[in-house]
C-alpha cells in the first residue's frame, strides 16, 4: 500500500495498523518509498491511497519498471485526473500572479490562490476567455500561474 497524499503527510486511522508493514509506503517521494517501490515484485497487486499527482508519480514509477500487477488507486474523496474535451489543444491563458502564491505553504486550504481575494481572478480569467471549456479552466488557471512559482 501507497499512501500517496502528496506534499502534507498524514497519520490516517485507517494505515495506523500497517504503518511498520515492510510493503507500506507512507512518503513515496523518499528514498525508503522509492526503494520500496523498486523493490516490489513485477506481478504485486498495489493499493494507492490517494488519486492525483502524487498517486500518478507512483504508479508511473512502478510501470517504468516493467510492473504488470495490478494497481489500484483509492480516492476518499473521489478525485480524479480529468480527460480533455474532445478537440482539446492546449493555449497558454495570461493571468496576473495571485499574492497568495508567493505566501509560504501552510496546508491545502489556506494556500490555495483560490481560496483569497486573489482568486478572483480566477472568475475574471474564465470572462475574459470564454472559448476555454469549462472543465479545463481550472487546469489552464493553474498553468497560468506556474511561471510565478520560483518567486
Amino acid at each position: 500500500m501507497i499512501l500517496a497524499t502528496g506534499l502534507e503527510l498524514r497519520d490516517p486511522a485507517f494505515a495506523s495498523g500497517v504503518l511498520d508493514h515492510a510493503s507500506f509506503v507512507r512518503d513515496p517521494y523518499s528514498a525508503t518509498g522509492i526503494g520500496t517501490l523498486a523493490g516490489l515484485a513485477p506481478q504485486a497487486t498495489v493499493a494507492i491511497i490517494g488519486s492525483v499527482l502524487s498517486a500518478y508519480d507512483s504508479a508511473a514509477l512502478l510501470l517504468r519498471q516493467g510492473h504488470t500487477g495490478s494497481i489500484h488507486l483509492i480516492s476518499g474523496s473521489g478525485t480524479i485526473f480529468r480527460t480533455y474535451p474532445v478537440g482539446h489543444e492546449h493555449a497558454v491563458v495570461r493571468l496576473p500572479c495571485p499574492r497568495s502564491l508567493l505566501k509560504p505553504y501552510r496546508d491545502r486550504r489556506s494556500s490555495s490562490p483560490a481560496s483569497g481575494p486573489s482568486g478572483r481572478g480566477v472568475c475574471r480569467g474564465r470572462q475574459d476567455h470564454p472559448e476555454i471549456a469549462a472543465d479545463v479552466v481550472a487546469e489552464r488557471v493553474a498553468k497560468a500561474w506556474e511561471p510565478h512559482c520560483p518567486r
